[in-house]
């Protein structure tokens, strides 16, 4: 599995107004998938070091689990987030923790996608302020309402990726 995401903070009274998107792309065997996200949303910093955001999150894509479930997936959901940074904390290491999930409901979902939640959680090398190596793992599920049937593609990978953030 490959992500790559670029993101923006930019600060308001008292919270973070933030914004951007990413890309996800996934081929092991039968099971391909490939799909972009957009976010929208707010966090704050608590604590040095210490964020949560939330907001509505757009996701577009394409899944094959082959030999015959093909689908387009759509929808607006919801997003939360946290990161806990050690760059800015006590010990100044290069690292940081990150934990995110996402849920695009029912009554959001379009083109064959009926349900999706994303799970994340990983581990981020940061090389400089704007730039972060990570690596973690990622849980996908995706319900999809197409012909001939219902199915469900289920997924959990280990990532690796490049993170932008401003």
């Amino acid at each position: 599995m490959v992500d790559a995401s670029v993101g923006v903070r930019s600060p308001l009274s008292l919270a973070d107004f933030i914004y951007g998107g990413g890309v996800s792309y996934r081929k092991d065997g039968d099971l391909k998938y490939t799909f972009g996200e957009a976010y929208l949303g707010v966090g704050n910093n608590f604590t040095p070091g210490l964020q949560f955001d939330t907001g509505f999150k757009g996701v577009y894509g394409q899944t094959e689990e082959s030999p015959i479930n093909e689908a387009t997936v759509g929808g607006l959901g919801f997003f939360l987030a946290t990161n806990f940074s050690f760059v800015d904390w006590l010990v100044p290491l290069p690292i940081s923790l990150r934990v995110s999930g996402t849920y695009v409901p029912e009554v959001l979902a379009f083109a064959d996608l009926k349900e999706m939640i994303v799970f994340k959680g990983g581990i981020g090398f940061h090389i400089f302020d704007a730039a972060i190596l990570e690596a973690g793992y990622r849980y996908t599920q995706m319900d999809m309402v197409e012909a001939p049937e219902d199915w469900t593609l289920e997924d959990s990978a280990v990532y690796f990726g490049l993170s932008l953030q401003f």
